[in-house]
């Protein structure tokens, strides 16, 4: 089969995927998938964000739900929650249910360290600017507060 290309035909891109500066930006969750830990004992939701600015930018992140660490399995869930709760959602049951929605997501630098290159982490979630998220549920009175 015969194929000929000449790059001298194709402008050179000038689109970088270097880090993103820190900020806030408007994005879309495009893909959420759950994975197992390299220990095999944990478990973790990773979602992706496509930026609407830059358009077609992504960023990545990793949300611990299953962990040995205590610690680490709580930071996870209080920052899923962060995400589901930017969305307009009280819960989820499926990783379906994530696809598609917006919402602004803060964006941090990780400075470049043990032979990685720097990166992008998501530090917050927030509702997209005019899309409120829902209130929190009302808390039940306690059974000596209740009328008869």
């Amino acid at each position: 089969m015969e194929f000929s290309f000449d790059v001298s035909e194709v402008p050179v891109s000038d689109r970088s995927f270097g880090v993103l500066p820190a900020g806030w930006y408007a994005a879309k969750i495009t893909g959420a998938e759950n994975r197992q830990a390299k220990t095999g004992t944990g478990k973790y939701l990773r979602i992706e964000f496509t930026l609407t600015d830059p358009a077609g930018r992504k960023v990545w992140n990793n949300y611990n739900v299953k962990n040995d660490s205590t610690a680490c399995e709580t930071i996870g869930r209080q920052q899923l929650a962060e995400v589901v709760r930017a969305i307009g959602k009280k819960r989820i049951a499926d990783t379906d249910e994530l696809i598609g929605a917006v919402l602004t997501i803060k964006v941090k630098v990780c400075e470049a360290s043990n032979g990685y290159e720097a990166k992008n982490e998501v530090a917050a979630a927030k509702a997209l600017d005019g899309a409120a998220p829902p209130a929190a549920a009302a808390k039940a009175s306690p059974p000596w507060m209740k009328k008869a």
